[in-house]
């Protein structure tokens, strides 16, 4: 039972923290290089930047459509405060 319990408290605290990852990923495009715009000026070369800088430092997982869907998570769950519930939730997981 204990390897079990390990093995889900590995998986959540993973998946929380892909969606603390995603969240501010998707602000950063949003806040930061569109100012809040619906798009950024430079549209598509700001993901495919985006997406060549990801995918070098941290690996596959960072295609311009994932860069896409990230960026709406971010525009769907901006007003859900999630940024505060998921990384006070992560710091208990990780203490």
């Amino acid at each position: 039972m204990m390897v079990r319990k390990a093995k889900e408290t590995v998986k959540t605290t993973i998946n929380v923290a892909m969606v603390y990852t995603y969240y501010e990923i998707g602000r950063r495009i949003v806040e930061e290089e569109q100012k809040g715009q619906s798009r950024a000026d430079y549209g598509k070369e700001i993901l495919q930047q985006l997406s060549n800088s990801l995918t070098k430092e941290f690996g596959k997982g960072y295609s311009i459509s994932n860069i896409r869907a990230i960026r709406q998570f971010f525009i769907t769950y901006k007003s859900d405060q999630i940024q505060q519930t998921v990384f006070s939730e992560f710091k208990n997981w990780c203490s």
